[in-house]
């Protein structure tokens, strides 16, 4: 039952409130398919999750192995040594 908005006293007016979707309605309407698309984005959001691991997983190698080559090419104190004579 819609009730009526007191303004100073006076009824200005009843509201009239519409929802645009209706989740309930929306399943029901789509029935099955719902239920499977719902278990399609839990199934991908698991893919995600695991990809996400083997993402920091590979840049951490990445990282790791940048690392070691630009250290190779920075010269030793012996070889330092070498040159200079």
């Amino acid at each position: 039952m819609a009730q009526g908005h007191v303004l100073r006293g006076f009824i200005s007016g009843i509201a009239k409130h519409v929802t645009l979707v209706t989740s309930t309605n929306l399943l029901w309407a789509l029935g099955e398919v719902a239920v499977h698309a719902l278990s399609n984005i839990r199934a991908l959001l698991l893919n995600a999750t695991l990809l996400s691991g083997s993402c920091s997983r590979q840049a951490s190698s990445t990282a790791s192995e940048i690392w070691s080559h630009s250290l190779s090419g920075c010269p030793s104190f012996t070889d330092s040594d070498v040159n200079r004579k």
